[in-house]
């Protein structure tokens, strides 16, 4: 026959049964911790492995832009609201044969013909108060002097966020241009020839007659 509890023992069990479940909620206070932090580590790798992607796509989509932007096979320019350029590719400083950061902060107006200057501030007046697209034809200067025809098309693009800009394309026209001085030419001459010999057998025809 087992002797009786007495109370310190009892208390004394109930103290030791205390400790050990207040041992057994720290570990599993632990052990949830651990498996809380372990969850977040392995969702913050997933983020950052997400952001990697997201900012390499962003890379390969400002490359692709750049090499869109850069060399298109016409001049791009933005100019503000004073005509001066803020934006420049490639294309338009091979065509206008300055650097690029030459170019940037000048007056677009310096590379056009004086005799064309008064034509291209119309149509930037017209560009700025109707934002439709607009183009015209127009004589530009290299920075050596140089003339060359282009079409220049225009468009005012407006941003929320800022202040109003205007798109212009630069398309040299020489060649159309050379091609349709040629094809004139070619006429004139061929009308001449015409001329000249409608005009000798007129006088072939009178002088027969007279005869």
């Amino acid at each position: 026959m087992k002797p009786p509890v007495t109370p310190s023992e009892t208390r004394a069990a109930e103290r030791g049964s205390d400790r050990s479940g207040a041992r057994s909620a720290r570990t599993l206070s632990r052990q949830a911790l651990e498996h809380e932090l372990r969850v977040h580590r392995t969702e913050l790798e997933q983020q950052n492995e997400e952001l990697r992607t997201a900012q390499n796509d962003l890379a390969n989509a400002h490359d692709r832009y750049v090499d869109l932007f850069d060399f298109a096979p016409v001049g791009y320019l933005t100019l503000d609201r004073d005509g001066r350029v803020t934006e420049a590719n490639l294309t338009a400083t091979v065509e206008l044969g300055i650097e690029r950061s030459e170019i940037l902060g000048s007056r677009f107006q310096r590379f056009i013909a004086p005799a064309d200057r008064d034509r291209w501030q119309r149509l930037k007046a017209h560009a700025w108060r109707r934002g439709d697209p607009l183009h015209i034809e127009l004589r530009l200067l290299r920075h050596d002097g140089r003339q060359f025809h282009a079409r220049i098309d225009t468009l005012r693009v407006q941003h929320p966020a800022a202040m109003s800009q205007l798109r212009v394309t630069i398309t040299d026209v020489s060649q159309r241009k050379l091609a349709e001085t040629n094809r004139r030419i070619a006429i004139s001459a061929s009308l001449a020839r015409e001329s000249e010999r409608r005009r000798v057998a007129h006088g072939l025809h009178e002088d027969l007659g007279q005869r």
